[in-house]
């Protein structure tokens, strides 16, 4: 290859090459189309809606689509802020992927100092965390009246913030773009996302690797009523593979039927660790569904192995709630008396004193109050 070939093969590269903080390129065989959307940005109101243009790339060598948006830096309560055009990109489940300015813009902090190369890696990560404490702040807490041309918005904060959670001198700017990168544009690009796929593409998500497909799939499905015998199937499979999915499991079920819900409890629950029992027993307080008959004592032959002084005393809890009970829980609880941990005897006492036992029964009871008086 002559030196002129190679020189040209170089620029090609480069200009496929996506930097984030620089100049991102579309590969021209990309196809783009814009979706007009409306929402709230907390920064802006909490009332009245946005309208937006949010643009979506369909690659010809990718399965799924990206999205970007163009929106402002920082929503300015004062007219010294230095407001820059950045573009938002998000992969096909609307999770944030990167932040890209534009034209030789930089952001900026208090006082007109740019963002260094570190205030950008952190404020990288401050919009990859879907969990970050500034969602539970309204603008006005943010920020004080004692500074009214400060260059990040309206000032610095005047509330305790994790320092992690902020570039310093720039608090604003991180309130408003994380909104933009984890508001209202997440669940549009979802929504125009599921409208790609069938309910048997869902199914084939939710046995999926991908546990952020899993989810989304989860989800759509509960959004379309979905309890077809292979939904049912596939979602039962993948309940316990995480908390997450175990969370959603329940929500599916409980919009399901009498029939598919206590098949789902029933069956979970027997290989349940402590944090799915809790969830199930805490699902089983509220539902509306018609117990069936014997359903209290197949989990109470569950519960009573169980090691946790919690998911007895919910159990307990849950019965005395739907003021049930039966000879059967009366000697399974009746076992409890002469469990190694105390508090978990003494919560079956105080359940079994409530009620006219069998003679058995009522002697294991009496017997326990006399060794414990003093402790009851």
């Amino acid at each position: 290859m002559n030196s002129k070939l190679k020189s040209l093969s170089v620029v090609f590269l480069f200009l496929c090459i996506t930097n984030t903080y620089g100049a991102r390129r579309f590969v021209r065989s990309d196809r783009q189309l814009t979706h007009k959307i409306s929402i709230i940005h907390p920064g802006i109101s909490l009332q009245e809606k946005v309208n937006c243009e949010l643009v979506e790339v369909i690659s010809p060598y990718s399965a799924t689509s990206s999205f970007y948006m163009d929106v402002e830096s920082v929503v300015c309560g004062s007219k010294e802020c230095e407001i820059v055009m950045v573009r938002v990109h998000w992969n096909a489940l609307g999770e944030f992927t990167d932040l890209e300015l534009r034209n030789g813009n930089t952001l900026e902090k208090n006082e007109g100092i740019e963002f260094s190369k570190e205030d950008y890696q952190k404020l990288d990560r401050i919009l990859k965390d879907k969990a970050s404490p500034l969602q539970t702040y309204y603008k006005y807490e943010l920020v004080s009246t004692n500074h009214a041309n400060a260059m990040d918005a309206f000032s610095g904060a005047t509330v305790e913030i994790d320092k992690s959670a902020v570039v310093e001198g720039a608090v604003w700017t991180c309130y408003t773009l994380w909104y933009w990168a984890n508001g209202d544009v997440v669940d549009a690009i979802r929504n125009i996302t599921s409208q790609k796929y069938t309910n048997q593409q869902l199914q084939q998500l939710v046995l999926g690797s991908n546990q952020g497909y899993q989810i989304f799939a989860l989800e759509e499905l509960i959004k379309r009523k979905s309890y077809s015998e292979i939904s049912v199937a596939a979602i039962s499979k993948i309940a316990q593979k995480s908390k997450e999915l175990f969370n959603l499991a329940i929500a599916y079920f409980e919009k399901s039927n009498d029939q598919l819900y206590f098949r789902f409890v029933s069956e979970t629950y027997k290989e349940s660790n402590e944090y799915e029992a809790r969830g199930l027993l805490n699902s089983l307080m509220k539902t509306k569904f018609e117990y069936p008959t014997g359903f209290f004592e197949e989990i109470s032959d569950e519960n009573i192995k169980r090691a946790s002084y919690q998911e007895i005393d919910l159990f307990l809890t849950l019965l005395d709630a739907k003021a049930y009970t039966s000879k059967k829980i009366q000697t399974n609880t009746c076992m409890l008396l002469e469990h190694n941990e105390f508090l978990i005897s003494r919560r079956a006492y105080w359940y079994l004193k409530k009620y006219q036992l069998n003679e058995e029964n009522a002697i294991k009871i009496n017997s326990f109050k006399e060794k414990n008086k003093n402790k009851l």
